[in-house]
């Protein structure tokens, strides 16, 4: 195994987040039960809030149908067993029926745990 320099984990961490988006455009619920820490803290881009399992129900539900992620600008940064990735997130989403494209500002953190590394934190701000 190769040794977890900073740059390893900053590449790690971007390869858990093209999966974990993979995962949501996919509807995968199982990969993301993987990916994501059991405290979650998910915060939309329209300021609502969710855990975990509020967050995978309504994947599951098809509250939210993500049908294109995609990341530019994105900056990985290692502190400790945490990694904080921020950037410019562009989706195409089904959001309660309504078809929207979206450009939005994010950060999310992520964190070794005895799992693996987890998502732990997310938090997207809408761009006007």
């Amino acid at each position: 195994m190769p040794e977890l320099t900073e740059q390893n984990l900053e590449l790690l961490i971007t390869e858990l987040e093209a999966l974990r988006h993979r995962a949501m455009c996919e509807a995968d619920s199982a990969a993301l039960e993987q990916l994501l820490a059991p405290d979650l803290l998910y915060i939309h881009s329209d300021g609502t809030c969710d855990g975990k399992q509020a967050y995978l129900q309504g994947l599951r539900s098809q509250k939210w149908r993500y049908q294109r992620i995609e990341c530019h600008a994105q900056a990985v940064r290692i502190e400790g067993d945490c990694g904080v990735v921020s950037g410019l997130m562009q989706m195409n989403v089904v959001i309660a029926g309504q078809a929207l494209a979206m450009t939005s500002r994010a950060l999310g953190v992520w964190a070794k745990r005895r799992e693996g590394w987890q998502l732990i934190a997310w938090q997207a701000t809408r761009l006007v």
